[in-house]
């Protein structure tokens, strides 16, 4: 007999049938699972199922609607006019509805709102592989929670990978029963599962050839059934030593030197593990184990093995079935796993302690929650291509504050072992009413060299909305004193006021320290003012003015949202033009009557092209062409017009990138024919050119000049190694944090550095020599002690001015600034040998008078250095509206005066000086 099934439109009588099932006599019935997809062109209030078998009986049917997903599984860009082709391979594994497996809910056989296997949450891993073959593996929680939140995030050069879906000739079964299949409502995508029935050994799942090695790993996901099973995944090697875990109800995860990744208790039958196992030689091999649904449940080890041996991954079965999902071989770079908390705000239990969902005719539903998910730890590897790894890690703490991180530990790692090396803790004083509930009060930074909490090494303070206390709750939000701690009692401020609409109308600094809890004094006080349209936008910035009440003004095309001309406070207007898509057409400088720089786009050219023209004078130009691919690559520049040896040409240089962007080739500049109109020349690497290579993850592996001299750069997790064409090698050692702490150079004596927890240098060591440099909380040198120059001290006003400086000599350098914190003079007083005496004007200001009295009307050197004295004389400079100095008058003491005049085209090159 058969069977025949299928899905049938009655409004147009058409049918969608299955390949006919031949049932025949069978005992007690035949059992058929199959799927079907429903045509877009049904109509679903007319779709009925159809079932066709003649003399058979149907004993149970079960009809279930499955949502159909679509995957990207490749995407090509071929660039033109080059033609390059870059092609992005795209894998998914373990789809995961809300089944049994992935939801407590469902699982709980409650009523649910959102019915079994109704909820797709994903795959549980998905990877892409760029056109290098370098692929970015990401794995997902799938609980009913942190559904959809990454877990582990690895970058590997992928040499292997196998979903599983067949059996093939990368595999050997031995013993026992290996088929592919899938358990129903279970599994949906295909495994291998490995079936004995006996309480033996002897039935094995392996790769074929032992293809890793040191530096590489496998990765794989597998799954033990059976109340008695033991299961075994690992590495067996040609000698056949193992690497691996055993897996069984009564023991959990157990790695075969005895070690417990993960406890019996937590371990489950029927679910669905990820193993990493990573062969190091040096450094141990290393194996990792999660649980695909819940990567909170994990265990890691590492245990030497013997070195310079191949392996291959195999598993086993002992007195049940295995099954195995997936597998990947490739070598590690980088790793990062974020792990996450989660917290019941409402359910529909009543009687936990949870509130309950207000609704009241939801509270039988019994997956309905709220929940609060949040990051606990993020940590990041950096493997290089092995099993030991540095990294860093940041732990999250939460108080009751709205969600809001309230404490973050950064750790330095290596190979596992964490050190906490510093942490900030942030105050928030929320208000519940207007629900201001985010914006950060106080934080501090704290060193931890003994704890975590005593060593203060920066501080800042955040006051809003007027308040006289950072703990003060805001109201609107409007941020409006911020005070950082500097030493000892000192803290700088910065104030803001704003406008009827939000927008920052001053911004304040002062000069003098305040503390804490007390502002500076206001005769110290120098402003930002600025002002904002009034047609109707009220956002854009149309006056900014200083103190001194020198001001720019901006005018805009408010279609456009951009600035359309720019007046400083001499008077000179800077224009700008734009097409219909915002971009620069044309900007017009001082003194020039048509543009000063012109930019034309050829939007339908292919290659996509750009010419800029800039003024040099009535009648000259320099003139640049730009080409660039399909992907917004630079392919080609053209200088027009360029006088080669007496003959006027276009000097080209050519780009060439490989398929992940990166660009392999540049050529020297070389000439072809002059067009006055240029257009795309074909690419000629037949040119002298650099070359380029790169590693797996973007790093520069070699630079060859035309003249085939070669650079050449080798990595390790922390080392960079440089050799220059001679064949010197300049290793740098950099720590976790990524700042250089090693230059070992090809000749003489290395260079040690050493940093605060701030990033800051604080002493460097040649020879044997130490320089020392101390620092206030906002990162301003205090002293220094150089085996060269002596101890020198430093000392600044609250803006961050140099104000004293005190030499080994004992010579004291003190410098006065103007309002603008221009540097206004220096005098010199102590143990200096010959003292000195500077004066700095600006602004046109008059030497002769101590009062600070520029002219008032038709100044044209505001923002400018108009004058010095010394000693020796003085010097005066004057500018024109562009800022270009004009002329420069020395005056030295018993000497006559020195004038030097400069004339300037409109490209600003120098034309004449006199």
């Amino acid at each position: 007999q058969t069977f025949n099934w299928g899905l049938r439109d009655t409004g147009t009588n058409t049918l969608q049938m299955l390949p006919a099932q031949s049932v025949g006599t069978v005992s007690g019935g035949a059992v058929f699972e199959l799927g079907l997809e429903m045509p877009a062109t049904f109509n679903p209030t007319n779709t009925k199922l159809r079932l066709d078998c003649s003399y058979c009986y149907f004993k149970n049917i079960q009809f279930i609607q499955w949502p159909l997903e679509y995957f990207v599984t490749q995407r090509t860009v071929t660039a033109q006019p080059t033609s390059l082709v870059s092609t992005y391979t795209y894998q998914y594994d373990n789809p995961a509805p809300n089944t049994d497996a992935t939801s407590a809910a469902a699982a709980a056989n409650g009523i649910l709102y959102t019915n079994k296997l109704r909820e797709f949450r994903g795959n549980s891993m998905s990877e892409v592989v760029d056109p290098a073959g370098t692929a970015t593996l990401t794995w997902f929680n799938q609980s009913d929670a942190l559904k959809g939140k990454p877990y582990d995030n690895l970058v590997m050069q992928q040499s292997f990978y196998d979903s599983l879906d067949t059996i093939n000739s990368n595999w050997v079964a031995t013993g026992g029963t290996q088929v592919v299949a899938t358990n129903y409502q279970i599994d949906y995508d295909n495994n291998v599962q490995s079936y004995n029935s006996a309480a033996n050994w002897n039935v094995s799942f392996a790769r074929a050839a032992s293809t890793l090695t040191s530096g590489k790993m496998a990765i794989a996901r597998v799954r033990l059934s059976g109340a008695n099973a033991q299961g075994e995944a690992g590495l067996l090697s040609g000698s056949g030593q193992f690497f691996g875990v055993t897996l069984s109800a009564a023991g959990g995860a157990v790695l075969q030197n005895g070690a417990t990744l993960i406890p019996a208790a937590s371990f489950k039958l029927d679910t669905w593990y990820v193993v990493m196992f990573f062969v190091d030689d040096s450094n141990g091999f290393r194996a990792r184990i999660w649980d695909a649904n819940n990567p909170s449940v994990s265990g890691e080890a590492v245990v030497s093995m013997a070195g310079g041996q191949a392996w291959k991954f195999r598993e086993r079965i002992n007195n049940g079935t295995q099954s195995l999902g997936l597998y990947i071989e490739g070598t590690p770079y980088t790793e990062t796993i974020t792990n996450y908390a989660s917290t019941l705000q409402y359910d529909t239990v009543t009687g936990n302690g949870i509130p309950d969902l207000a609704a009241s005719g939801l509270m039988t539903y019994t997956d309905l929650q709220v929940a609060w998910n949040y990051p606990t730890s993020t940590e990041r590897r950096n493997y290089n291509g092995g099993s030991a790894f540095v990294g860093t890690k940041q732990v999250y703490a939460y108080a009751t504050q709205y969600g809001n991180v309230t404490s973050t530990t950064d750790y330095s790692g290596n190979n596992g072992s964490w050190t906490a090396y510093r942490a900030t803790q942030t105050e928030y004083y929320p208000n519940a009413t207007t629900y201001v509930v985010s914006l950060p009060a106080r934080q501090v930074t704290f060193a931890c060299a003994a704890d975590c909490t005593t060593n203060r090494v920066s501080e800042s303070l955040n006051f809003y909305d007027s308040n006289t206390a950072y703990t003060g709750q805001p109201t609107k939000g409007e941020l409006t004193t911020q005070r950082a701690w500097v030493q000892n009692s000192d803290y700088s401020q910065v104030s803001y006021t704003y406008d009827s609409f939000g927008n920052r109308q001053t911004q304040s600094v002062y000069t003098g320290y305040g503390t804490a809890s007390a502002a500076p004094d206001a005769t110290t006080r120098q402003w930002t003012f600025t002002t904002y349209d009034t047609d109707g936008y009220n956002t854009y910035a149309t006056t900014v003015a200083n103190n001194l009440k020198q001001g720019m003004q901006t005018s805009y095309n408010y279609a456009l949202g951009l600035p359309v001309s720019l007046t400083d406070p001499n008077g000179a207007v800077t224009s700008a033009t734009y097409d219909g898509f915002g971009r620069i057409k044309t900007i017009t400088a001082p003194y020039d009557s048509s543009a000063t720089l012109q930019v034309a786009y050829y939007d339908t050219r292919i290659p996509f092209q750009i010419d800029l023209t800039q003024a040099v004078n009535g009648t000259a130009s320099i003139r640049l062409s730009r080409f660039y691919d399909g992907a917004g690559r630079q392919i080609q520049t053209q200088t027009v017009g360029a006088v080669v040896n007496g003959t006027q040409k276009n000097v080209v240089v050519d780009d060439q990138y490989n398929s992940l962007g990166q660009l392999v080739k540049q050529t020297a500049p070389y000439a072809i024919a002059y067009n006055g109109t240029p257009a795309f020349s074909t690419q000629n690497f037949s040119n002298p050119y650099t070359s380029t290579s790169y590693d797996a993850i973007g790093r520069t592996l070699s630079v060859t000049a035309p003249n085939g001299n070669q650079t050449n750069y080798i990595y390790t997790r922390l080392t960079s190694t440089v050799t220059d064409p001679k064949q010197n090698a300049t290793t740098t050692t950099v720590d976790v944090w990524g700042r250089t702490t090693l230059i070992h150079p090809p000749t003489g004596p290395d260079v040690s550095y050493t940093y605060d927890v701030l990033n800051r240098l604080t002493k460097a060591t040649r020879a044997g020599y130490d320089t020392i440099i101390q620092y206030d909380a906002l990162g301003r040198k205090l002293n220094m002690s150089d085996p060269d120059m002596g101890y020198w001290q430093y000392q600044y006003d609250a803006v961050g001015n140099l104000k004293v400086q005190t030499d080994a000599r004992g010579c004291i350098l003190s410098l006065g600034y103007d309002s603008l914190n221009r540097l206004q003079s220096k005098a010199s007083t102590g143990s200096c040998g010959q003292q000195i005496t500077l004066n700095y004007y600006y602004d046109a200001d008059d030497p002769i008078t101590p009062a600070y009295d520029p002219p008032r009307y038709i100044n044209t050197q505001i923002g400018r250095r108009t004058g010095m004295s010394d000693g020796s004389g003085q010097t005066a400079w004057t500018y024109d509206l562009r800022g270009r100095l004009t002329q420069e008058a020395k005056g030295i003491i018993g000497a006559s005066l020195f004038t030097t005049s400069w004339t300037y085209n409109s490209a600003d090159l120098p034309v004449t000086m006199t």
